[in-house]
């Protein structure tokens, strides 16, 4: 017995829920009818791209087409709403510093570039740390000195440099 599947016929199915990206647009399902589909931008009224069976198959092909199945679905959403981001704050202590300080070093080496003071080379890096340092603690003021102190052992808010607690702790 010889088995033979003829895919020139095959066509996506997509629901009515579905959040479907067709080249990086993200899209939601019009119409459907034997021709094709007519998407409309999923955060515009008005904007509809048609696309035939054979489009879709072509771009599906080469690997331009996502689908979120369920993506508008009531349930779907509430998911999404609890699975969002929280805020910094409220991070444990440890890893809002450790933020902090990663996000002043960047702000601090983007400024100084912008102005023109250092290259994004290693040479002019290490040659400007003592300025990047300096204008990253204007950025975190407090917090990124507190991460100093954090004992290397991560059992202690003693500093790392002497026995007793700093000014800082």
């Amino acid at each position: 017995m010889e088995l033979n599947f003829n895919i020139d016929n095959a066509r996506y199915a997509f629901g009515k829920l579905d959040r479907v990206h067709v080249n990086g647009m993200a899209c939601k399902v019009i119409h459907q009818s034997e021709e094709g589909y007519v998407f409309g931008a999923d955060d515009s009224v008005g904007l509809a791209q048609a696309y035939s069976h054979e489009q879709l198959s072509r771009l599906g092909g080469q690997g331009r087409i996502r689908v979120e199945a369920g993506y508008f679905d009531a349930a779907s959403a509430r998911k999404r709403l609890v699975q969002s981001a929280g805020f910094i704050d409220d991070l444990p202590f440890k890893t809002r510093a450790r933020r902090s300080k990663k996000d002043a070093y960047c702000e601090a080496l983007l400024k100084l570039r912008r102005d023109g003071f250092i290259k994004m080379t290693d040479e002019s890096l290490s040659a400007n740390m003592v300025l990047i340092k300096g204008k990253a603690l204007e950025y975190a003021g407090k917090d990124i000195r507190l991460l100093d102190c954090w004992d290397k052992s991560r059992t202690s808010w003693r500093c790392a440099t002497s026995e007793q607690m700093c000014n800082h702790c």
